[in-house]
């Protein structure tokens, strides 16, 4: 059963598409070969609106005449029966009595039958019917690649298709009453009423829902207003009132949309421009007519009618609503509509502008050969405007009316030199979720990355726990990959809030997942901006690997440090508790032979040994920072080669706070080798320490007025200068280690000045 139901379903599908084709084909046809060639276009109440032929005084027709009896059909019989023709059997060149009224005058014409003429099969073919064309084509779009199949798809199909029919019967052929297509169109109208109110009501998002029943009985009103409009049991010209109501009811709604539905006002907007670009030839052409109506007339006069300016415009109303209900499946194709789209209204907007120009020209100005002058003239604005304004106007209206934000350029072309310096997590984070995300509306993301066969959290910002995906769920994440996925009610999904999955990938290898949620202001990513953002996200990717890579040497030289600050203590530990001792035995073993010579030697020796070891493992760091700096400063002050040397300031606020040991450590070597570069190389007068040792800040500077250095080939390690200066690199790490900041500064004969500052939540 359910596979004889799927297989009607989808020969409906086809069916429909082919019949509205087939009716469309007809009624052209009924147009062109069925309605008579009489030389005149009236309205539904009988006034002529247009004269193709040119007759004798006496039997001559002028625009405004009403009809009043058509052969021995009197106008009243013929507006009240739907069914009857005009002109039946009238063969060219025959003669037709007419009755007429002009000026208030009742008049007889003896109308001679034309037949078909170039004015007439030219108005004809500048009318509305190819516009039923294009409603046609949108809606059989809309039936094959708009999906789900839910109530929109069968509105949409239902809003073209009608309008499409009402196109085809209007205008041209039912005031003829020609193969019943007066009663097709008040049908068509009166239907619409419902369809395009129902339309709107769910589209582009859903407005509050209402009862079944009140669109049951809606349709039920709008048929059974048809049918009576049809039988004529309704005011003539009542159908007007059904078009008005369908319009005036959409642009209702669509406006209710925008103030209800914030998240739907991009749509909105798309669908706005969309009816104002197919009244732009009309306005720009009324406009001119207020300069000079002589011209207009003329431009009337080659197309028959002022509506066949929006053949031009009027096809882009029904591919906007397809645009707007398919722009999140479009994918790939995605690129190549906005850009069709941007091109398509450049040249309308262009075009239009270009027509009222040259009217005005051509009315204005006097002088010989102007005609070619104007041309030429146009040509080259409209070449020069084209190639200088082309590109902006896209990106405008990408960014302004389809909601593509684009990223700025600036932001691509900083966000590789940006990652490449953001070498640990806490960088990389702030970039992300402080700077690139902002930048791009996106509020709710998360990164993820693999590691040892588990997804880790890289970050995540307003995404719960629970949220995140796990190691088994990314097959099916990275099946998803690079799409943008519409929030769906009926169909749960994995990771629902997020729009828009991106690997990061490493020489082919996934190396983590970049999840995008709830962005501004309608969470849509556009086709145009994925390929952006997975550029944004390979180039993260390799910041994550540099970040991995840089991890690991972190820990790698952590682990060296750790090492080399046990061996000093073990070699400090056995100098102090066997070399040192051991000299003590010596000494009192040479107590009473030795010489005065050997007694200052031997003291030399025990000096340098203490030295030694206080340096290989500082004991006064057992007592905190405060007091290792103290007698690290005594020692330099007690030291030989300091007597003649740089006086020693230490002018830090005396504190007992203690710190981790590790932190505590570092911050000891980094002011010691500090201290022996300015004792050793600076050649300096004074050497100051001063600073603070809070709960909360470790502040320290180490300040000299010695020879100084430059300080950029110093930390270099591809000049030849740093690498016997490996002291400032090592003071460089072990501030990294501990996430401490340090800044050297330092010029030629200036001095050197070294700062470190450390918080304990850093």
């Amino acid at each position: 059963m359910k596979r004889i139901k799927r297989l009607s379903s989808v020969s409906l599908e086809s069916f429909i598409p082919w019949l509205a084709l087939t009716l469309l084909i007809t009624l052209t046809y009924a147009l062109f070969f069925q309605v008579p060639y009489a030389g005149i276009y009236f309205s539904s109440q009988g006034t002529l609106f247009q004269v193709y032929v040119t007759a004798h005084p006496d039997q001559a027709l002028e625009v405004g005449d009403q009809l009043l009896q058509v052969g021995p059909i009197t106008w009243a019989n013929f507006t009240h029966d739907l069914r009857q023709p005009l002109f039946v059997g009238v063969q060219p060149g025959q003669v037709v009595p007419l009755v007429i009224e002009r000026h208030g005058q009742r008049l007889n014409i003896a109308w001679t039958f034309p037949g078909p003429t170039l004015r007439e099969i030219w108005a004809r073919l500048n009318s509305e019917w190819p516009l039923s064309y294009f409603f046609w084509l949108a809606g059989t779009a809309t039936l094959l690649f708009l999906r789900p199949k839910d109530e929109r798809w069968w509105l949409l199909i239902a809003f073209n298709f009608l309008t499409a029919l009402w196109l085809a019967v209007g205008g041209m052929l039912s005031p003829w009453h020609i193969w019943e297509s007066a009663l097709i169109f008040r049908l068509a109208v009166w239907l619409s009423v419902p369809v395009y109110w129902h339309l709107h009501w769910v589209f582009p998002a859903p407005l509050p829902r209402l009862s079944p029943y009140f669109w049951w009985a809606f349709y039920i009103i709008a048929i059974s207003l048809a049918l009576l409009d049809c039988f004529q049991l309704l005011p003539t010209g009542s159908y007007f009132l059904g078009f008005l109501l369908a319009l005036a009811g959409s642009v209702m709604l669509l406006i209710a949309h925008f103030i209800l539905q914030p998240m739907q006002r991009r749509d909105v907007w798309l669908l706005a421009l969309a009816a104002m670009l197919v009244l732009t030839p009309s306005i720009a052409i009324s406009i001119v007519g207020i300069f000079d109506a002589k011209r207009i007339a003329g431009i009337f006069t080659l197309f028959s009618q002022p509506f066949a300016f929006a053949l031009l415009t009027f096809p882009i109303l029904p591919f906007a609503y397809l645009y707007a209900a398919t722009r999140r499946q479009l994918g790939g194709l995605e690129v190549r509509a906005n850009r069709l789209i941007a091109s398509y209204i450049f040249f309308i907007v262009l075009g239009t502008g270009m027509v009222v120009l040259i009217t005005l020209a051509d009315s204005w100005l006097t002088f010989p050969g102007k005609t070619v002058t104007i041309a030429s003239l146009a040509a080259l604005v409209v070449a020069t405007l084209t190639s200088v304004g082309m590109a902006p106007f896209q990106r405008f209206v990408e960014r302004r009316l389809l909601g593509i934000s684009l990223p700025p350029l600036h932001l691509l072309e900083a966000y590789p030199a940006r990652i490449s310096v953001s070498l640990d997590t806490p960088t990389l984070v702030h970039l992300l979720n402080d700077e690139i995300m902002p930048s791009l509306l996106i509020r709710q993301s998360a990164l993820l990355r693999l590691e040892e066969g588990r997804l880790a959290t890289f970050y995540a910002n307003q995404v719960a726990t629970s949220q995140l995906p796990t190691m088994e769920e990314l097959p099916h994440l990275l099946a998803q990959a690079g799409k943008y996925r519409p929030a769906t009610k009926d169909v749960p999904q994995l990771c629902a809030w997020a729009r828009l999955i991106l690997p990061l990938e490493i020489e082919q290898k996934t190396i983590g997942l970049w999840l995008l949620g709830r962005r501004d202001p309608d969470d849509f990513y556009a086709q145009a901006e994925i390929s952006i953002l997975q550029t944004l996200a390979y180039q993260t990717a390799i910041a994550l690997t540099n970040i991995t890579y840089a991890e690991r040497l972190h820990a790698l030289y952590q682990t060296s440090i750790d090492q080399r600050e046990a061996e000093r203590a073990s070699l400090g530990h056995e100098l102090h508790d066997h070399i040192l001792q051991n000299m003590f035995l010596l000494q009192e073993s040479a107590a009473s032979v030795a010489s005065p010579s050997f007694v200052k030697a031997y003291e030399t020796v025990i000096h340098d040994l203490r030295d030694l070891i206080r340096g290989l493992r500082p004991p006064m760091l057992e007592y905190g920072l405060y007091q290792a700096l103290s007698a690290l400063a005594d020692d330099w002050s007690q030291r030989p080669d300091t007597h003649h040397g740089p006086m020693i300031s230490l002018k830090v606020s005396e504190s007992d706070v203690r710190y981790v040991q590790y932190v505590e450590q570092h911050l000891y070597r980094i002011v010691q080798q500090a201290g022996e570069n300015a004792l050793r190389h600076a050649r300096a007068r004074t050497i100051k320490i001063y600073g603070c040792l809070k709960p909360d800040l470790v502040d320290l500077t180490i300040e000299d007025d010695g020879v100084g250095f430059e300080v950029q080939k110093m930390l270099d390690l591809s000049q030849p200068e740093a690498r016997s200066h490996f002291g400032l690199i090592g003071m460089r790490e072990r501030a990294a280690l501990i996430n401490a900041q340090i800044k050297f500064d330092s010029e030629l004969w200036k001095g050197t000045r070294v700062r470190v500052i450390w918080r304990p939540d850093s």
